[in-house]
């Protein structure tokens, strides 16, 4: 305002007595060694979210692979226990076969290659029906 003393003198004093002005913000090269320093840590950030991931990406393969050998032992195993099974179940049929079909059918097969028909196939039908010793 008006009645209020003029400042400049006021000023120039402090000047005298505080010396030149000073910025006391960051100087450029501290502003770009912050900068630099922010980058590096934003660089080794990214790095270590990169391992990361690369290492969690390494474990599920490691765990696919281990699901997929302990799904193939299961397999293994029920493809084992399917042929014992079949095995079991089999010897009874495999018993009659040899007492009841085999005998026959080996005396048929003979006549077969004895007799060298132009159809053995049917050849065989027809002694099978001929020497059925169910029918005897």
């Amino acid at each position: 305002g008006e009645g209020a003393p003029p400042m400049e003198p006021l000023l120039v004093q402090a000047r005298i007595y505080l010396g030149k002005a000073r910025n006391y913000g960051p100087t450029p090269a501290e502003v770009k060694a912050r900068e630099e320093r922010q980058a590096a840590l934003k660089a080794e950030r990214e790095a270590a979210t990169a391992a990361e991931a690369e290492r969690r990406a390494e474990e599920m393969r490691a765990e696919r692979e281990r699901l997929r050998q302990a799904e193939l032992a299961r397999q293994e195993e029920l493809t084992r226990h399917e042929k014992d099974l079949l095995e079991a179940r089999s010897v009874p049929l495999r018993s009659y076969l040899m007492a009841e079909v085999i005998p026959t059918l080996t005396e048929g097969l003979i006549e077969v290659t004895k007799v060298r028909p132009e159809d053995p196939v049917d050849y065989l039908a027809e002694w099978l029906f001929k020497n059925n010793p169910v029918l005897e």
